[in-house]
């Protein structure tokens, strides 16, 4: 009986302790929302106002959130009318305040008169969460609160984005002229397909998947048949849909299977397959614009609701999204049935919008120059 008694003590301190950890968050523990259900509402009643309309002025680096790798992320605060400091800097992640932890996670790089620059090292946020991020500050002057949104990362797919590095991957860039140039001649963002193959291969030629997607762009036995409608002469080795995953893994890598027998294992078609399989996305989702209208109204972010629907298709089938469309309207990437499509969204886009950008921030170099 002592023994019971003792266990359950244990236990009760033990998940008394795990629950003042407080929930997580990207950048930590939050242990103030625990017990104060108020602050998961702003705090202040005096009227917000925007960082850009303001004598204060908050930016970020990255300038857009990065969903597909663990990263610094920089937070600089800029004022020519007050001192800033860090207890007056508010941070929300969906509509809750977490400036304990980041507090706890920072680090002041740079500070003086006019700036104020925070650091939060290898922040990593997922691509399958809302990502409601905000940053404030409290003017110790006039006691407003001005504020900046931290925006999700974006990509259209037939914007043209110029690739300028493709970190975390090391690639020739003969290669990535190659993608750039066959997008290019579709009307296809060249980021953005970069992108897609980064988050189906990495950029492995020889890359197999648990449901025998192949190459770089990762097409499946499925989307090879609609690819081959428009280059019939491109080889198809049938012994890929017979034989299990592993044992096609093996016979690519002995190169028993190689090009010469499967256009997917060929570089240049491999890019050029995927590009005709989005291609037929795309006819595809614009076949359907009475069901997107009917969804979102005639006053939506178009371009960007195509490209969402177009890389959903690409990794779970057009058709099963279109039932998701249907019944879960405006909703359908949250559906729990296509998790793995909102998460190759989102890692797709947050790619696509970074490998356009400069790389590196160098805030901390750059800091006495202000």
């Amino acid at each position: 009986m002592k023994a019971t008694l003792l266990l359950i003590h244990f236990l009760g301190i033990s998940l008394l302790a795990s629950s003042c950890a407080g929930p997580m968050n990207p950048f930590g523990s939050d242990t103030a929302n625990i017990f104060d259900r108020a602050n998961e509402a702003p705090l202040w009643k005096s009227k917000r106002v925007p960082a850009e309309f303001s004598n204060v002025d908050i930016s970020f680096f990255p300038k857009r959130q990065n969903w597909h790798s663990s990263h610094d992320f920089y937070i600089i605060l800029q004022s020519k009318t007050e001192k800033l400091t860090i207890n007056n800097v508010k941070l929300y992640w969906n509509h809750k305040d977490i400036s304990k932890s980041l507090f706890s996670a920072k680090e002041i790089v740079f500070e003086n008169e006019e700036s104020l620059i925070i650091k939060v090292k290898s922040l990593r946020l997922m691509a399958n969460s809302e990502n409601d991020i905000n940053a404030y500050y409290v003017s110790a002057l006039n006691k407003k609160v001005y504020g900046q949104e931290y925006k999700r990362p974006r990509c259209e797919f037939r914007e043209e984005m110029k690739v300028t590095h493709t970190t975390p991957f090391k690639v020739k860039p003969s290669f990535i002229k190659l993608v750039s140039n066959e997008s290019k001649n579709h009307k296809i963002n060249p980021s953005l397909m970069t992108a897609l193959i980064a988050q189906e291969s990495g950029f492995n030629p020889n890359s197999v998947s648990y449901a025998k997607a192949i190459g770089l762009t990762q097409v499946t036995n499925l989307a090879s048949h609609h690819v081959l409608k428009k280059f019939r002469s491109w080889k198809s080795d049938r012994r890929i849909k017979k034989l299990p995953a592993p044992l096609v893994r093996a016979m690519i890598k002995l190169g028993k299977i190689n090009r010469n027998h499967d256009w997917r294992l060929d570089k240049r078609k491999s890019v050029k397959g995927g590009i005709a399989y989005l291609e037929y996305l795309d006819r595809y989702w614009r076949g359907n614009i009475e069901l997107i209208e009917r969804v979102y109204g005639t006053n939506y972010d178009r371009e960007q609701i195509y490209t969402d629907l177009i890389l959903a298709s690409y990794n779970s089938g057009p058709y099963r999204i279109k039932m998701r469309l249907i019944r879960e309207g405006r909703k359908w990437y949250k559906s729990n049935l296509i998790k793995e499509a909102r998460k190759y969204m989102g890692k797709i886009k947050s790619y696509c919008y970074h490998f356009n950008q400069k790389k590196g921030g160098g805030y901390e170099k750059q800091a006495s120059n202000f």
